[in-house]
């Protein structure tokens, strides 16, 4: 049986992040991105590989 009071486990991706950053307050999609990167009852959970997920876009954008 799983603990009531445990911890919302949440994978956490590239898709996430980068809209969290592009997003502007009058997207409708903005305050849900921001409500779930601010939910203390989330453990967030990442791969190893997010970080090779995230570097190659500011090189394809030219955003050195």
């Amino acid at each position: 049986m799983a603990d009531a009071n445990a911890p919302v486990r949440t994978y956490v991706d590239t898709s996430l992040l980068i809209h969290a950053w592009r997003l502007t307050d009058s997207d409708p999609l903005h305050g849900r991105v921001w409500q779930v990167l601010s939910d203390p009852t989330r453990d967030f959970v990442v791969s190893v590989y997010l970080g090779l997920e995230c570097l190659p876009l500011p090189k394809y954008h030219r955003n050195n």
